[in-house]
């Protein structure tokens, strides 16, 4: 049976605000895993901020929700807030769009209002200074 929902790059493309129920646990402790709810809109690459969430799309058709660690000229690199490591780069072709509001108990926060912005980044500094110690410690 053919699959009738339509894909996320479709509603964006038409101008829609896509709503999503992320599952996996790579954005805690922002985003908890099936119960918030995250709202994206499409954006161009040049208006993309370092600590923006963004959804992706990768080579093997997952989508990936995570937080701009770095913008090059060939696309962004991501990183979930729980993990370490970066992914990408992302190129224009696999960026869908950035979170705008993220949806907690009924409540709405704005992802670029200010207290959002610090949150993300704090997230790439603390990423850094783990990063920078277990190196110096060869861990």
């Amino acid at each position: 049976m053919p699959d009738t929902k339509p894909r996320a790059e479709d509603q964006l493309a038409a101008g829609k605000i896509l709503r999503i129920v992320p599952q996996g646990e790579s954005m805690l402790p922002l985003i908890r895993p099936g119960r918030d709810t995250v709202y994206i809109r499409s954006v161009e690459p040049g208006e993309l901020r370092k600590g923006d969430v963004v959804l992706c799309r990768s080579a093997g058709q997952m989508l990936i929700l995570h937080r701009v660690s770095r913008i090059r000229p060939d696309g962004v690199c991501t990183v979930g807030d729980n993990q370490l490591y970066a992914e990408g780069p992302f190129g224009p072709e696999a960026l869908l769009g950035r979170m705008e509001t993220l949806e907690r108990d009924g409540k709405r926060l704005d992802a670029q209002a200010l207290p959002l912005r610090l949150y993300g980044r704090w997230r790439l500094i603390r990423r850094k200074l783990i990063l920078g110690i277990k190196k110096v410690l060869r861990v």
